[in-house]
């Protein structure tokens, strides 16, 4: 090869190196104007995000007052229920002397009682139904009022995937999974426990020949297994802290969505 070629050869590889540090000039302006429609698209996302919060706010507030009249309805229907109570009380109350009387009466004196009687009875009639068409509309409008409510959201609205703040999201999803870890060494740990803590007990219960020097003393009384029943009492007792701490890992999860649902509510 001459030597024209090697320097030809030389040539050709400082350009592609020059070539190489410029290059990426263009991809970086690239990359800079997708990051800004990304940046972009965020901000539109949250700016949406904030208003069907304040949206559904409002429809809480709304939820509110209508709960509030549906109290103030069911309060007035008490009050018609100890109106009908009272106005039956006072019925019987009044009744009664005139039904005893009417035991021993006779002529005239028992007709005019009866006539009392029916008089009073018409009374108490005409009471309840006063009451009886007082309930009825009270009652067509704490239906309705109840049923408007209960088509509105509720705080916890606020908490769904599509209203709560994207780091809110993703700390829950991150709690819950340390929630579901802790409940799968929970329930590891509590079927260990069911298999050792019964072996436990039947080692403790047996007993072994003694022995001297290799051989079994065929006379001598039968000893525990000491040393069987030590490993197993580690054993169970590893697995009885691995449970005490896994639930409080699991209850410290819980916790933490708890806490975690709550922020995105006042959020």
């Amino acid at each position: 090869m001459s030597v024209d070629n090697f320097l030809a050869l030389d040539e050709m590889a400082a350009a592609v190196v020059e070539r190489e540090k410029t290059s990426p000039v263009a991809p970086a302006a690239g990359d800079s104007a997708a990051a800004r429609l990304v940046a972009e698209d965020q901000h539109r996302r949250e700016r949406e995000r904030l208003a069907r919060r304040a949206e559904v706010r409002q429809q809480i507030k709304q939820r509110a007052v209508l709960m509030q009249q549906v109290e103030d309805l069911a309060a007035q229907l008490r009050l018609l229920d100890a109106r009908a109570d009272g106005l039956a009380a006072e019925h019987q109350a009044a009744c009664e002397p005139l039904q005893e009387a009417l035991a021993s009466a006779t002529g005239s004196k028992r007709s005019a009682l009866l006539e009392k009687l029916t008089a009073a009875n018409i009374e108490l009639e005409q009471g309840l139904a006063v009451v009886e068409r007082m309930r009825g509309p009270l009652t067509k409008q704490h239906r309705e009022t109840r049923s408007s409510a209960a088509a509105l959201p509720t705080e916890n609205r606020l908490a769904g995937a599509d209203l709560a703040s994207p780091k809110l999201l993703a700390e829950k999803f991150a709690a819950e999974c340390r929630r579901q870890a802790a409940q799968m060494r929970v329930d590891r740990a509590a079927e260990m426990l069911r298999r050792f803590v019964p072996e436990l007990e039947t080692m403790r219960s047996a007993r072994v020949p003694e022995s001297s020097f290799g051989w079994v003393k065929s006379d001598s009384r039968r000893a525990l297994d000491f040393e069987a029943v030590h490993r197993l009492q580690l054993r169970a007792d590893r697995w009885q802290c691995e449970l005490t701490h896994a639930s409080q890992e699991a209850h410290a999860a819980q916790e933490a969505l708890a806490d975690l649902a709550a922020q995105m509510r006042t959020e």
